[in-house]
């Protein structure tokens, strides 16, 4: 009790009256949670909220990183920054799946689980249809990085608690990370996302130009 006394005399405790979740009355100091979503329905489809999410995660861990790295030892931020960036990648695999799915690429719905060389394989066969001459080398790579995000954190537990949960060996995988390496390689990942966020948009366009074309007093 003390010790909270003297806190309460140096530092501001929880008080009656606060509230975690406030509405802002400054945008320049806040956030939105529903700016990609409109009444009656997504404003991007379906697959919107998985966009504006992996945006969010991507800042964060970025913030995370570089914060770690200026500091010039990570040991704390380890865990949450691998945490971060899997969830990112996730969410990618997830969005990037729906949105073919709406295109007509592919008849697969994302699972609602977090088991990424799943997610991974069902956007690779929906990429085969939408962009068969997509460059292999680069397709390999993804699944192999993929893949060694899934190897030690196979259910979205390792990284967030620190310690595996489900029989996994966390330690066998990684005993130190070299984060301006994961930084680097996840910039790699990064482009690989914006060049299909390329192609979808080129796609996308085509779609309209003929859907105007044959269609043209809608």
């Amino acid at each position: 009790m003390r010790q909270l006394q003297r806190q309460t005399r140096t530092s501001p405790l929880p008080e009656k009256g606060d509230t975690l979740l406030k509405p802002i009355d400054d945008m320049r100091e806040g956030g939105l949670v529903d700016w990609g979503f409109k009444q009656g329905g997504a404003r991007f489809g379906s697959w919107g909220r998985w966009s504006i999410l992996a945006e969010g995660y991507r800042r964060a861990v970025n913030a995370v990183v570089m914060v770690g790295l200026e500091a010039g030892g990570a040991d704390a931020l380890v865990f949450p920054a691998l945490s971060l960036y899997r969830h990112y990648i996730e969410l990618q695999l997830k969005r990037y799946l729906e949105q073919l799915r709406e295109m007509g690429f592919t008849q697969e719905h994302r699972e609602n689980n977090h088991d990424l060389n799943q997610h991974w394989r069902r956007l690779r066969r929906a990429l085969t249809a939408f962009k068969p001459g997509l460059p292999s080398d680069a397709i390999t790579s993804m699944e192999r990085l993929v893949g060694e995000m899934h190897k030690c954190d196979p259910n979205s537990e390792s990284f967030r608690f620190g310690e595996a949960k489900s029989g996994n060996d966390l330690l066998k995988c990684i005993h130190s990370v070299d984060m301006r390496n994961l930084r680097d390689v996840m910039g790699k990942i990064d482009n690989f996302f914006a060049a299909l966020d390329g192609e979808i948009d080129d796609e996308q366009e085509v779609q309209q130009d003929l859907n105007q074309y044959l269609n043209p007093s809608e």
